[in-house]
């Protein structure tokens, strides 16, 4: 292809499909005019070249937002003109004007280190460097070495439509870096700041927030730098708040403090509200009620804030609610509805509560599960993205769980869908490792309320450290989602539309108030359980959509016939609770030996047998139910867990312990300690996300931050090669140690932190495990005491149909058994299903 014989328009459209040569043909044909645009500003040579260069790469990085593409050329002029002005507002910090005029002559008094040049190629290296590594790597092999999309979609493997969007992607993050994707020329320093404030608030769309901290910090500075005003500690409070949330370890008394402090400067009433009502976190039951009602609620009517005093009314509802105060409940909720316009994303909070405590009122507690939540969108950048989710959740039914179809249907940074996107075209998520994909558009669904042909089909992977999903939506333009798909390891459910209104919005997805969807579940047996969704625009404003969600599930009957039922209906019907604090057991032996007949197939076998032994010891060890009994259960535990190995991890995923896991517990005091270290496996999948790492090799040291069980913590992981173990299992050479020191943990899971050491042994996986307070002394140590099974020389963690491993507590008292015992068998979907029996008994002394 000539190039230099295509227009400019021709051009664009070549550099936008991936040409590189296409964009190489206009910065020589228009270099010439861009130094002399460059240079009617600076009046210096060398000054022009670098807003040239700089000119050139911006246009590059923005050549997308150019709407009429026969006029880069003025375009890219411009630009060049804004980048001069801006270097020479620069260099007149260091340099006087006569002086700048004349660099030439007066270089050697004006060093570069001295006038403080920024190299925009420099900063341009370090953002591609800051790219997600998939990203990076298209980036790269396109700009870098020259491979054409098609050649890097044939050396990847990967589909043309996702090469693409990854060159997009990286192209909109490098500009994002390379300063506020909205920032003019002709803005303040005060609205700069501004802006990149609000693209910081944007991080809360990503699925991983890695390298938040880096742009916090360099945000906050700017903010810091500003001239003292309203506005500066308007913008402080915005900042320090989104450290609060997401920086490890960095809630505490004295950034609280500031951020207050910063608020009631900058009159920044959202911020100041979430400090206020953040005061009672620590309170509960009586004395949160009282504090939040008779101080926190005074202060914020005297403050005059509707919005904050409608989130406080909600709090103190679902704290009336949690003391099983209904009625003051249902009034704190209708005082929301008072007080807080509809857009407001509590008023859609409340009025989910009241339907939904309304709707359990009179039914039987333990056989439900509900979901109350307000929900509300954005729009942003033409996209409808999934913003904030606050809300409650109640119920003891664990055999049927309530909905929230619309969240995991946006797990791919937010987005439900992207108008954008192209028919094929895969997404990729901030962490490089979830997807959304536009996968079709000529679907057909038939819904209880009627055939919706030419649907889109819109298919979401997420993945993190614990667990993935594959959601599948169908959306039709002018009704919204009307099927819903979701695979959850061993779990497939879909949900149909079988109701709703459209009073306005456009697309596949149309918001407009009083629009409202309801959900069934597809192929459910109302016999036995009803699943309901309902989904309701209850206001909107500034592209801001607000929704009332309630998710509701209801257990009739059980299906006697049917080992999983029967299995469920153990898990649900075990225990009896008497008060909000207070639990019975229940004697479900028939239903425990029903199970044994039902099952046939080997997974149903290993299940049940396993299951059995733990829920015999836990009624053959409770005094009330056992009078007689012998022992007396501490820590007894069922779980059930998936493998999942993928990227060189291997790790046991948490949406399997949800339906059918149970445990009985009745821990007193620190001589049953080493009890808790039962968990084994789930101390180290649960704290760092995997059970073991391919990367893991001796003498690797790292620090990683996570966010677990709604605690910031800071872990750090260090490899050995610590040759011999012995167990009474046996001898084992070749072993690796995997030192855990976990920081962050504290109350009823403090005992899942400090020093945990998990040492593996080729063939066999983990022999032992250590466990120490914070100051090095162990506390707990769990020997491998027998195993079945072996698997190949190299594999630290084998896993495998038929595996068996039992470990038990080392040092003892001779009156406390602790111990776990572990087996995997192939699940009927052709997974490795993991089963846990932790034991935790004390010998009654008679």
């Amino acid at each position: 292809m000539i190039y230099s014989e295509k227009n400019d328009a021709m051009l664009v459209t070549l550099t936008l499909t991936g040409d590189q040569s296409a964009y190489e043909a206009l910065v020589i044909r228009w270099q010439k005019a861009v130094l002399a645009s460059a240079n009617a500003i600076t009046r210096n040579h060398y000054m022009a070249e670098d807003a040239a260069q700089d000119a050139f790469v911006s246009a590059w990085m923005k050549l997308d937002s150019l709407r009429e593409a026969d006029k880069f050329g003025a375009w890219v002029c411009r630009i060049a003109k804004n980048r001069a002005k801006n270097i020479v507002s620069r260099y007149r910090e260091w340099v006087s004007l006569d002086d700048l005029l004349n660099l030439d002559e007066t270089a050697e008094r004006f060093p570069e280190e001295l006038i403080g040049v920024t190299d925009p190629h420099e900063a341009l290296h370090d953002s591609i460097g800051a790219l997600p590594e998939k990203v990076r790597q298209v980036i790269h092999l396109h700009y870098f070495e020259g491979y054409s999309i098609a050649e890097i979609a044939d050396r990847l493997r990967e589909p043309i439509g996702t090469v693409k969007w990854r060159l997009s992607e990286g192209r909109r993050i490098i500009r994002k870096d390379l300063g506020a994707v909205n920032e003019r020329i002709d803005d303040t320093l005060v609205e700069k700041v501004m802006k990149r404030v609000a693209e910081l608030k944007l991080w809360r769309l990503k699925n991983d927030t890695a390298g938040f901290e880096a742009a916090y910090r360099e945000v906050l500075a700017a903010v810091e730098e500003l001239p003292e005003s309203k506005e500066k500690y308007h913008a402080m409070a915005d900042v320090l708040q989104l450290g609060w949330w997401w920086l490890p370890g960095a809630k505490n008394d004295a950034l609280r403090a500031r951020i207050k402090e910063a608020a009631e400067k900058g009159g920044n009433l959202d911020v100041l509200c979430n400090i206020i009502h953040g005061e009672s976190d620590k309170l509960s039951g009586k004395d949160k009620i009282e504090f939040i009602r008779d101080k926190q609620i005074p202060l914020l009517e005297q403050i005059g804030y509707p919005q904050g005093l409608a989130e406080e009314w909600f709090w103190l509802g679902c704290t009336y609610r949690d003391n099983d105060q209904i009625d003051e409940a249902l009034d704190c909720y209708r005082k929301v509805l008072e007080i807080a316009p509809p857009s407001y994303v509590y008023y859609g909070n409340a009025k989910a509560a009241i339907e939904c405590e309304t709707w359990a009122r009179d039914k039987d507690y333990d056989k439900l599960s509900f979901a109350a939540d307000g929900e509300e969108y954005r729009i942003i950048d033409g996209a409808t993205r999934f913003w904030s989710q606050p809300g409650y959740s109640r119920g003891n039914a664990g055999s049927v769980d309530a909905g929230h179809l619309y969240y995991y249907a946006s797990r791919c940074d937010h987005y439900f869908i992207d108008p954008a996107m192209k028919l094929g075209e895969v997404k990729l998520s901030s962490d490089g490792v979830s997807t959304l994909t536009f996968a079709a558009d000529d679907v057909t669904i038939e819904t209880p309320c009627g055939r919706f042909e030419n649907c889109q089909k819109w298919i979401t992977h997420y993945e993190n450290r614990w667990q993935g999903n594959l959601t599948t939506a169908y959306y039709k333009d002018g009704v919204g989602m009307v099927r819903y798909e979701q695979q959850t390891n061993e779990e497939f459910e879909a949900y149909l539309l079988s109701e709703y209104n459209i009073n306005g919005g456009e697309g596949v997805f149309p918001l407009a108030t009083g629009n409202y969807w309801c959900y069934e579940k597809e192929g459910e047996n109302p016999n036995y359980s009803i699943h309901f969704d309902k989904y309701e625009v209850t206001g909107s404003k500034d592209n801001r959509f607000v929704l009332s969600s309630i998710h509701t599930a209801q257990r009739l009957e059980w299906d006697d016939r049917n080992w999983s039922e029967t299995m469920l209906r153990i898990r649900d019907g075990y225990a009896t609770r008497i008060s909000d604090q207070e639990w019975r057991l229940s004697d479900v032996r028939p239903l425990m030996e029903q199970a044994e007949r039902l099952a046939s197939t080997d997974y149903e076998k290993v299940h049940t047998r396993v299951a059995n032994k733990v829920m015999r010891r836990i009624l053959d060890t409770d005094t009330n139910f056992t009078p007689d009994a012998t022992e007396l259960g501490r820590w007894n535990f069922f779980q059930n867990s998936t493998v999942c190995k993928k990227r060189g991890e291997l790790t046991l995923s948490e949406p399997g312990r949800r339906r059918y896991s149970f445990e009985w517990k009745n821990y007193c005091n620190s001589e049953h300690y080493p009890l808790l270290m039962n968990f084994m496996y789930d101390l180290i999948n649960d704290n760092i996300g995997c059970v073991w790492s391919d990367d893991w090799t001796p003498g690797m040291v790292t620090t990683l931050k996570l966010t677990r069980f709604r605690k910031e913590l800071t872990i750090d992981l260090a490899i050995s090669d610590v040759g011999t173990i012995t167990t009474p299992a046996g001898t084992f050479d070749n072993c690796l140690s995997v030192a855990l020191n976990i920081k962050g943990l504290d109350g009823g899971l403090a005992y899942q932190g400090d020093h945990k050491t998990f040492y593996y042994a080729p063939s066999v996986g983990i022999v032992r495990m250590d466990s120490a307070d914070a100051e090095g002394k162990l506390n707990a140590r769990y020997d491998l005491t027998a195993y079945e099974g072996v698997g190949a020389a190299d594999e630290y963690f084998p896993i495998f149909d038929g595996l068996f491993r039992r470990y038990d507590a080392q040092g003892m008292p001779d009156h406390l058994i602790g111990a776990v015992e572990y087996t995997c068998v192939t699940s009927p979907k052709g997974s490795l299903v993991l089963f846990a029996d932790q034991i935790g008994v004390e010998k009654i002394n008679k």
